[in-house]
């Protein structure tokens, strides 16, 4: 899957950033304002103000997405689990749809 864009999401490699209480990719993207203050986040911002028992779970996102796809592709070859299957497909959707702008 390297390479492989998955979703919608900013692409790089994500990670907790160094101020700020957030996360950060090392790649630009994603339209978070302040992104660009890449030297005191330590990379582009992905979210901040999140509670720090919260941060590495946000910064595997992109990591689960890719391993959830894989593990999808090889229950296709698999014995029945469908229900499994569902909640997978549901899992990636909402993983890899867009939301709409908030209106002000």
């Amino acid at each position: 899957m390297s390479g492989e864009r998955i979703g919608i999401h900013n692409q790089g490699n994500w990670s907790p950033a160094k101020n700020g209480g957030g996360v950060v990719s090392d790649q630009p993207g994603g339209g978070v304002p302040g992104a660009e203050h890449t030297e005191y986040y330590g990379g582009y911002l992905i979210c901040e103000s999140i509670g720090r028992s919260n941060i590495p779970i946000v910064a595997a996102c992109p990591k689960m997405l890719k391993a959830l796809i894989g593990i999808r592709r090889i229950i296709m070859c698999s014995v029945d689990m469908s229900d499994e299957m569902t909640l997978i497909d549901d899992a990636i959707a909402a993983a890899t749809t867009p939301i709409t702008p908030v209106q002000s």
